[in-house]
């Protein structure tokens, strides 16, 4: 869920604030706070941050939007640990479960005195599949994390960079 909520919150984004900054440009700074505010998403809370600032106290610095930024920023890592953590416990227990099955079947050998060798293949081949179960659904948690950490990084970045945009054109506007 954290990965559809990042793709929600950041879609857009790019040609978003690229329009807010282009208003800026223009001297229409009411008019990019309203499309802010009309774009509730990293991109638009945190340009709108911005703006407001400048708005209230002619303040051409883009420091004091860093406590918000961590504040959305959060909102995508809360879920992240978990998600991580289950990706590698996954494949552990599949391990363990491996363990346990050929341990149970090569006792049941020892106990039963068995030479079948297909009785200790299946009970080998059960024991297996635990560790493919594993396997199976900790990769591509593992795989889900590392996209959504990529995508959050190359968000912040492109945030990062459009505020820069935003502290320039309003630090041009005529005073």
């Amino acid at each position: 869920s954290s990965w559809l909520y990042l793709m929600k919150k950041t879609a857009g984004g790019f040609d978003f604030a690229h329009v807010v900054v282009m208003s800026i440009h223009q001297g229409k700074v009411s008019g990019a706070a309203d499309l802010c505010r009309s774009y509730p998403n990293i991109f638009g809370n945190i340009l709108l941050v911005a703006i407001e600032q400048y708005q209230r106290q002619h303040t051409k610095t883009i420091h004091s939007t860093r406590p918000h930024i961590n504040d959305e920023v959060s909102k995508f890592n809360q879920q992240l640990p978990l998600l991580a953590g289950f990706g590698a416990v996954c494949p552990l227990l599949g391990l363990l479960g491996t363990v346990i099955g050929i341990m149970t079947t090569f006792e049941t050998i020892s106990v039963q005195k068995v030479n079948d060798i297909s009785s200790m293949a299946d009970g080998i081949s059960q024991a297996l599949i635990t560790t493919q179960a594993g396997l199976g659904i900790g990769l591509p948690l593992v795989i889900i994390h590392q996209m959504i950490r990529f995508k959050l990084k190359k968000t912040l970045n492109t945030l990062e960079y459009y505020l820069q945009q935003v502290q320039v054109a309003l630090a041009a506007l005529p005073r």
